[in-house]
C-alpha cells in the first residue's frame, strides 16, 4: 500500500474506488487511513489529495490512538460484545477450549508453554474467533428477520472483515456485513443491517434512501450517530 510521512513518521494508507463524485479520507475502526476516489481518478491525483491532507491525517490518527490505545490482551482489560464491557480473564492451563462469556467476564484459556508476545498472539486469535462465531449467528439472524420487515431478499450475505466499512451492498445484490459489528449494541446492528437492505430498493444515499431507513427505523439518527461516536472502539481486533 502507498505511504505518507510528516515529521519522520510514516503511515501505509488503503485506495478504495467506488461511484462516488469526490475524493475522500478518513479514519478507520481499525487505525487504517482510507481514501476514497471515484474509479476514473488518476494515481497523481490521489497522492496530491493525500498530500494535502496530512495534518489533518496524522492528527486524527493520533486522537484514534489515544481514544483507543493499543491493547495487550492479558487480564483486566475490556471487551466489548453487543455494547456491554466484558473483563477479559486469561487462564494459563492446557488450551483446546473455546473462548466462554460468563459473569461479566470473556474467559481465554492459552497453553502454558508460550511466552509473553506468542501468549498476546493466542489470546487476540482465539478472540478473533470466538467473535467471529458469534458475528455468524447474530448478524445473520438480525438480517433475516428485517428482511421480512423491509421486504427484500439479498442474493447472498456475507459475514467478513471490512477494513473501513460496517456494512456494503453490492450491484449483485450482495450483502456484506463486518464481523466487528457483534461488538455494537442490537439496535445498532439493525440499523446497519436494515441499511443495507433499503440499499436493494434504492442504491444511492439521496433523500429517497433515507426516507426507506426511516420508514423502518424512524430513530436511525441516534443510531448512525452512536455508530461515529464510539465505531472507532470496535476495531482493536483488526490484524
Amino acid at each position: 500500500m502507498p505511504q505518507l510521512s510528516l515529521d519522520g513518521s510514516r503511515v501505509t494508507y488503503e485506495v478504495v474506488r467506488s461511484a462516488r463524485r469526490t475524493l475522500g479520507v478518513g479514519i478507520s475502526p481499525g487505525g487504517q487511513v482510507v481514501v476514497r476516489v471515484p474509479y476514473n481518478v488518476g494515481n497523481a491525483r490521489i497522492t496530491a489529495f493525500v498530500e494535502r491532507h496530512k495534518i489533518w491525517i496524522f492528527k486524527h490518527l493520533r486522537r484514534h490512538q489515544q481514544v483507543c490505545p493499543a491493547h495487550r490482551f492479558v487480564t483486566g482489560e475490556s471487551l466489548l460484545y453487543l455494547g456491554e464491557k466484558y473483563k477479559l480473564k486469561v487462564v494459563v492451563d492446557d488450551a483446546g477450549e473455546e473462548p466462554v462469556l460468563d459473569g461479566g467476564h470473556l474467559w481465554v484459556r492459552v497453553a502454558r508453554d508460550l511466552d509473553d508476545e506468542a501468549r498476546r498472539t493466542a489470546v487476540r486469535l482465539a478472540l478473533v474467533g470466538w467473535y467471529e462465531m458469534q458475528a455468524q449467528q447474530i448478524l445473520l439472524g438480525r438480517l433475516e428477520a428485517l428482511a421480512s420487515l423491509v421486504g427484500g431478499r439479498p442474493k447472498a450475505v456475507k459475514v467478513k472483515h471490512q477494513t473501513s466499512r460496517w456494512g456494503s451492498c453490492t450491484a449483485r445484490g450482495v450483502i456484506n456485513l463486518n464481523w466487528q459489528l457483534v461488538m455494537a449494541p442490537l439496535s445498532v446492528i439493525d440499523y446497519v443491517v436494515i441499511h443495507e437492505l433499503c440499499h436493494l430498493k434504492v442504491r444511492s444515499h439521496q433523500w429517497e434512501f433515507w426516507e426507506y431507513v426511516a420508514r423502518y427505523m424512524p430513530d436511525y439518527l441516534e443510531h448512525r450517530k452512536w455508530l461515529r461516536v464510539h465505531g472507532q472502539t470496535l476495531g482493536f481486533l483488526s490484524p
